[in-house]
């Protein structure tokens, strides 16, 4: 939840920091299997 809310925000400020929220995406998409249970 916080990661999503965060990500969403983060994207209206800049597209430089947005490019940085979609690494951050990208990294979670790989360990999406093991957050899944969250």
């Amino acid at each position: 939840m916080i990661l999503s809310f965060l990500s969403e925000s983060s994207i209206q400020i800049t597209p430089i920091h947005a490019r940085k929220v979609r690494r951050l995406k990208t990294m979670w998409a790989n360990q999406a299997p093991i957050n899944a249970r969250w």
